[in-house]
């Protein structure tokens, strides 16, 4: 019998990641007059930097972020690295029961082939790549002590959208974007929060708001021990109705 390849989560420290991040993120606080999300993700942290909101011209913007990162990570090295070396170990404890579990879970539904980068950030947020199999994850304060559950939460998503458009390829289109990130987060959340998975991974990320009533739905499906592609069947059509577009668009 063939062995199941599970991905292989590398570890790495990567400053110009996060000044990507960054601007994907203030592109949408233009759009979408979302700044009040740039003060809770970067600002309040790092004030220095909200000088940026009055910087016009887009090279000199990207020079002083650029410079404020890479000052940032080089006075801090020692306790990043360390911090990278950490979660890195208390990942490897955890995650052949993380695969048992996502094989229980998706029927042994192999994982997508890629490239799994886990990018240390400094900001308060951590946002992951589905198509490029990346995600960042926290270095210090409470969140830290979450980490393993962080790492197992952003995988989960790579295999549970892998599936998602396999067998329901119609939702790749962006207009169901946000519907798909409503369900596949409160999907995320409503497992995760299952006995078994507790054990594992006691402390949990703080759920999010918007998923509150699909996490409901899926936690009383699971009940009924449906499978993930009855819940996906279930659940899209009432989803993608409801969570078309953000409320705030």
């Amino acid at each position: 019998m063939k062995k199941i390849k599970y991905p292989n989560v590398k570890f790495l420290i990567e400053p110009e990641e996060d000044i990507s991040v960054y601007f994907v993120f203030e592109r949408e606080a233009e759009i979408f007059d979302r700044w009040s999300i740039m003060e809770d993700y970067f600002f309040k942290k790092h004030p220095k930097i909200k000088s940026l909101k009055r910087i016009k011209d887009k090279r000199a913007k990207k020079k002083f972020l650029k410079n404020y990162t890479i000052d940032y990570y080089k006075f801090r090295n020692v306790l990043i690295k360390k911090r990278v070396k950490e979660a890195k170990t208390r990942w490897k404890k955890v995650e052949q029961k993380f695969f048992c579990l996502a094989d229980e879970l998706f029927q042994k539904y192999l994982w997508p082939k890629a490239d799994y980068r886990a990018f240390v950030t400094i900001w308060n947020i951590f946002p992951r790549d589905i198509s490029k199999k990346t995600f960042q994850f926290p270095y210090k304060g409470r969140i830290f002590k979450k980490v393993e559950a962080i790492i197992a939460h952003e995988m989960l998503h790579f295999l549970f959208y892998d599936y998602l458009f396999r067998y329901f390829p119609e939702y790749k289109k962006s207009q169901y974007s946000y519907s798909v990130w409503v369900l596949s987060e409160a999907f995320n959340e409503a497992i995760m929060i299952e006995p078994e998975w507790r054990k594992i991974f006691p402390l949990q990320p703080q759920p999010y708001p918007e998923t509150v009533i699909v996490r409901k739905k899926i936690r009383e499906l699971r009940k009924n021990k449906k499978t993930v592609k009855e819940i996906l069947e279930e659940l899209l059509p009432f989803v993608i109705q409801k969570y078309t577009r953000p409320p705030s668009q």
